[in-house]
């Protein structure tokens, strides 16, 4: 009874379809592929990286969000938002506006407050420092064109 429960309010949510990147480990300062966009242009409805396992590191490490499409130049979905010490269950989401910090919080996160169309290509993220700790991403987005769709990395 409680899935069918939890099916329709995700279907009330209407955010589209659910994809989820397992949990992995944030070490290295370098760019981690985190989805794949495949077919063309999608609609993200919500993207949100939680802590997973492992606390996150306690020393400044600025996180950034950003895609890389297959034709044309990398951008930003999010700038940086600083992940230092961020516990198991911290969430990290983004907004919607590209020239926003991603929004960190406990417990509670955010879809995206705008449309946030991106082409094929992929999404990934970027740390400041070498830390450790683990975080997973689940993405939500709405095909745009025909064929596109989405899948973890």
């Amino acid at each position: 009874m409680g899935s069918m429960i939890d099916s329709k309010m995700w279907e009330k949510l209407d955010l589209g379809r659910k994809v989820e990147k397992a949990s992995a480990a944030i070490s290295g300062i370098s760019t981690k592929t985190i989805f794949t966009v495949v077919g063309g242009r999608v609609n993200i409805t919500a993207l949100v990286g939680e802590v997973a396992t492992t606390n996150l590191q306690g020393q400044a490490n600025a996180l950034t969000v950003g895609v890389d499409p297959t034709i044309g130049a990398a951008g930003a979905l999010a700038t940086g938002i600083e992940t230092n010490g961020a516990v198991i269950g911290t969430t990290f989401s983004i907004t919607g506006n590209p020239a926003e910090a991603a929004i960190k919080n406990t417990g509670v996160a955010r879809g995206c407050s705008a449309p946030t169309i991106v082409p094929a290509g992929i999404i990934t993220i970027a740390t400041a420092a070498d830390s450790t700790g683990e975080m997973k991403w689940t993405l939500w987005y709405k095909p745009v064109d025909a064929n596109a769709y989405v899948e973890a990395a």
